[in-house]
């Protein structure tokens, strides 16, 4: 089975205002998290690399800074539609997290589609989301995010897709 919109159709360049842009959008409602200086694979490189460490993000991953820059320009655009229906998306874990984490500081609802092999670690942990509905559609990952995008289509849902987004990409600096 194949992802319904992939990235093929996006040839779009960003521009440095559109980092900067997505930066200040976001900063106020993510951590600042640290760099650490990998000496192996400093050595391995022979130069400095440092690690982004987004495990120490809320959601403890790099998916808040995406979600909440896509969020924030929808509510800018859409408010009071968010506000009647929330948004919906699809994922097995990371993803649905961070939509919870930014729906949840605006106030909106969401419904993740995700296969019935989501980890029971990523279920608790969406339950610490009262905005968050979880619907288990198929055995696929790929399955739900299709039938997700189907809701998006045939009823005009909102839809914050987890990767293939201008908006979910940029902020990742």
């Amino acid at each position: 089975m194949s992802v319904v919109s992939p990235f093929d159709d996006i040839d779009v360049p960003y521009e440095i205002d559109q980092f900067h842009a997505a930066r200040d959008r976001i900063t106020s409602h993510i951590l600042k998290t640290p760099l650490l200086l990998s000496l192996p694979f400093s050595h391995e490189f022979s130069c400095n690399v440092y690690l982004k460490l987004e495990s120490e993000q809320t959601t403890n991953s790099f998916k808040l800074r995406g979600a909440t820059n896509k969020l924030q320009l929808l509510y800018a655009e859409r408010r009071e539609e968010l506000e009647r229906n929330g948004i919906i998306a699809a994922s097995t874990g990371n993803h649905a997290l961070a939509c919870a984490h930014a729906c949840s500081n605006l106030g909106l609802k969401v419904t993740c589609y995700t296969s019935t092999a989501i980890a029971a670690v990523k279920v608790n942990n969406l339950k610490q989301y009262p905005n968050m509905t979880l619907v288990k559609h198929c055995a696929e990952p790929v399955g739900a995010e299709n039938h997700a995008r189907h809701l998006e289509r045939s009823e005009g849902r909102i839809l914050v897709g987890p990767y293939n987004d201008m908006d979910i990409r940029p902020p990742h600096k």
